[in-house]
C-alpha cells in the first residue's frame, strides 16, 4: 500500500489547482482523477470558459500559477448589469476602482494545458488517471481509498484526503456526509459566440424572464471578437431551443440579447445542463476536507463559484503552512472556521441574486430596475457590488505567497 500526505479525489479545475499548487512543496501527495487529461470526454477542460475574479487571480500569482495562464487570459475592463425590456443599468470599471482589470476570463481547455505543463514537471505528484475510487475507509491518524486503475484494484492511505469529485461526491458520500439541493427549475446553454463589433473587455450580464444571460470577453480567435455565452433558460425550453439550426439559434440569441456586440455572426457547439444550488451539510470530517463543488454547487449567474473554490484552495494551502498537524482534528477544525463566513455569504449572494432577478412579478421587476439605477448611481452600493464580484469581500493573501 503506497502512502502520501495528501489524496485529492477530483483532477478537474479545482482538483487539478491545488495540485499544482502542491506540486512544489514538500508534500507526498496523490491525485485520484476519472479522465486523462486530453480525453475528449474530461468534463471539466471542455469548451466552456471560467470568469475568474480579481481576487481569484491574486489567489493563483500567490499559488505561482498565474505565469502560465495570463497568457490565455481575456481581462474584464468594465462589466455591465442590466435587465431585459427595463430601464436600468450598473456599470463597474476597473480604471474606477484602480485596478488593471475587474477580472478575467480564459477556456476550460488553455486552463487544462497550462495545469499538464504544471503537473507533467512535478516530482513528489502522483497524477493516477483514468482512476475510479470504490471505497473510503476512515482510520485513527490517516484514510485508505481503494481504487480501480488500469484494471488492477489498489489501495493507498493519506493523512489527509480532499474531496474535489464535484457536486455529485462519491466521496463525500463515503465519508456520509449529505447533501441538499435547491432546483432553480434552470439549465444553462453554454457556447462560444463570434460578434460583429469587438467586446472592448466588457462583460455583460442581462437578467431576463427566463434567467440570467452573460457574454463573456474571450481572446480573439483569427482575429475575430469572441464571447462566451452562459444562457440560462427554463428546463422546458432547453430542449426546443438546442434543436435549433445555428442560424435560429443566433436570431433567439439576438433578440435576448439586443444590440450590444452588434450582429451575432457565428456559433460554436452548444451544450446545455441543468443549474441548482447543491449544498453539503458539512465540509470536513476526520482526516478529510470538501472543496469546491462537493461542498457546494452554484449557479452560475454572477460567475462565484470557481472564485468561491479557489479560496477553498487557498484556504487549505493556509492551513498546511499552520502549526496543526496535516490531517489532525485541529488541523481540520482550522480550516472548518476559516470558511464559513465566506461560503455562506456567498451562497448567499449568488442564491439571492437568481430568486429576484428569475422574478416576473411586475412589482419587484420595478424594484429590480430601480435597484439597479441606483447601484449606478450610489457609489457605496456599486462598490459592494464589485467588490463581491471581485472577490475582495472576502480575500485573503496565502501566507507566505507573493504580496
Amino acid at each position: 500500500m503506497q502512502s502520501y500526505d495528501i489524496v485529492i479525489v477530483g483532477g478537474g479545475m479545482v482538483g487539478a489547482t491545488l495540485a499544482c499548487a502542491l506540486a512544489k512543496t514538500d508534500y507526498r501527495v496523490a491525485v485520484l482523477e476519472a479522465f486523462e487529461f486530453t480525453a475528449p470526454s474530461s468534463p471539466s477542460f471542455d469548451d466552456r470558459s471560467v470568469a475568474l475574479s480579481y481576487g481569484s487571480r491574486l489567489l493563483m500569482q500567490d499559488m505561482g500559477l498565474w505565469g502560465r495562464i495570463k497568457a490565455y487570459a481575456q481581462h474584464i475592463a468594465e462589466i455591465q448589469i442590466s435587465e431585459r425590456k427595463r430601464l436600468g443599468l450598473t456599470r463597474m470599471h476597473a480604471q474606477e476602482e484602480g485596478v488593471e482589470a475587474l477580472g478575467y476570463v480564459v477556456e476550460n481547455r488553455n486552463l487544462g494545458a497550462a495545469f499538464q505543463q504544471y503537473i507533467a514537471n512535478a516530482d513528489r505528484l502522483d497524477w493516477i488517471a483514468p482512476a475510479k475510487v470504490k471505497e473510503v475507509n476512515t482510520r485513527a491518524d490517516s484514510v485508505e481509498l481503494s481504487y480501480e486503475f488500469e484494471g488492477q484494484d489498489a489501495t493507498l492511505q493519506a493523512k489527509l484526503l480532499v474531496a474535489a469529485d464535484g457536486a455529485n461526491s462519491f466521496v463525500r458520500n463515503c465519508l456520509d456526509i449529505a447533501a441538499h439541493s435547491t432546483d432553480y427549475g434552470l439549465s444553462a446553454i453554454i457556447a462560444n459566440v463570434q460578434t460583429q463589433l469587438p467586446h472592448q473587455g466588457v462583460a455583460y450580464e442581462r437578467f431576463t424572464p427566463t434567467g440570467p444571460l452573460a457574454m463573456l470577453p474571450l481572446q480573439p480567435f483569427a482575429k475575430q471578437s469572441r464571447s462566451s455565452l452562459v444562457m440560462t433558460v427554463k428546463h422546458e425550453e432547453v430542449d426546443g431551443l438546442m434543436a435549433l439550426n445555428d442560424a435560429d439559434f443566433l436570431k433567439e440569441l439576438q433578440g435576448r440579447f439586443g444590440q450590444r456586440l452588434g450582429r451575432l455572426n457565428k456559433i460554436g457547439q452548444r451544450a446545455a445542463y441543468p443549474v441548482a444550488l447543491v449544498q453539503a451539510e458539512k465540509t470536513t470530517a476526520p482526516h478529510s476536507v470538501i472543496i469546491g463543488n462537493a461542498a457546494q454547487s452554484l449557479n452560475p449567474v454572477a460567475g462565484q463559484g470557481f472564485n468561491l473554490a479557489l479560496r477553498d484552495v487557498a484556504a487549505l494551502l493556509d492551513a498546511l503552512q499552520g502549526d496543526n498537524a496535516i490531517g489532525s482534528a485541529e488541523f481540520i477544525a482550522a480550516y472548518k472556521a476559516s470558511r464559513v463566513a465566506d461560503r455562506d455569504n456567498t451562497i448567499r449572494f449568488t442564491d439571492g441574486l437568481v430568486k429576484v432577478f428569475s422574478n416576473a412579478i411586475t412589482p419587484l421587476a420595478h424594484l429590480r430596475a430601480g435597484s439597479l439605477m441606483a447601484a449606478d448611481l450610489i457609489e457605496p452600493l456599486r462598490q459592494r457590488f464589485v467588490r463581491q464580484g471581485m472577490g475582495l469581500n472576502a480575500q485573503r493573501r496565502i501566507k507566505g505567497g507573493t504580496k
